[in-house]
C-alpha cells in the first residue's frame, strides 16, 4: 500500500509515492497540481493513512483514486457523489469541490453571451478608470485572457471602486 510523501507547502510540491510512470507524455493527463488532488493528498499525508485507506473512506476503488491523485484520470469528470463524498473527506462545501476539481469555472455562472458583454464592458470602464487605466493590457491580450482570471479582476475592480460591474447570479427557488 501506498503513503504519501513530500512537502505539502503548495499544491505544486505534492507528490505522490508511485513507480516510474512511463515517459511518453498523455495529453489526456490533467496536471497533478489540480486543487482539489492536492488538498486530497495533503490530508491523506496530515492523516497518516495510505491510498487504500483513503479510497475506502471516499467510498472509491483503490486504482480509481490512484489513478486520480496520479493525473491519469480528470477529476473534473469525476461524479457528482465521488465529488461529494471527497468533499465530506475534507470537510468542505461539495461546491468547493467542484471549483477546486475544474468541474466548475466562472463561466458556469453566467450565460456565454451575457458574459462576453460583461467582460467587454468591463474592459471599456477599466481603461477608462484612473486607478486601472494605465495598467490594462491590450484589447487583444484582455480577450485572451481566461475567464477565471478576468472575473477575478471584475471582483477586485469592485472592491477598489465600489462599482458594481458584474450582475449577480439569481438562483430561482421553488415557491411552496
Amino acid at each position: 500500500m501506498q503513503k504519501i510523501r513530500g512537502r505539502m507547502d503548495s499544491p505544486t510540491d505534492a507528490q505522490i509515492d508511485s513507480p516510474t510512470e512511463s515517459a511518453s507524455s498523455d495529453s489526456t493527463k490533467e496536471p497533478k497540481n489540480n486543487i482539489l488532488i492536492w488538498y486530497l493528498t495533503r490530508e491523506i499525508a496530515e492523516r497518516g493513512w495510505t491510498i487504500h485507506d483513503a479510497a475506502t473512506a471516499i467510498n472509491v476503488s483503490y486504482p480509481y483514486l490512484q489513478a486520480l491523485l496520479r493525473g491519469q484520470r480528470p477529476i473534473a469528470q469525476a461524479s457528482k457523489s465521488v465529488l461529494a463524498a471527497m468533499a465530506n473527506f475534507l470537510d468542505i462545501p461539495v461546491a468547493q469541490a467542484y471549483i477546486w476539481s475544474g468541474a466548475l469555472t466562472a463561466e458556469d455562472f453566467f450565460r456565454k453571451r451575457s458574459l462576453d458583454t460583461e467582460m467587454h464592458n468591463l474592459y471599456e470602464q477599466m481603461l477608462e478608470s484612473e486607478d486601472f487605466g494605465a495598467y490594462m493590457p491590450t484589447a487583444t491580450a484582455w480577450a485572451s485572457l481566461d475567464n477565471n482570471i478576468r472575473v477575478l479582476i471584475a471582483a477586485l475592480y469592485e472592491r477598489v471602486t465600489g462599482k458594481r460591474v458584474l450582475s449577480p447570479v439569481t438562483v430561482p427557488t421553488e415557491s411552496a
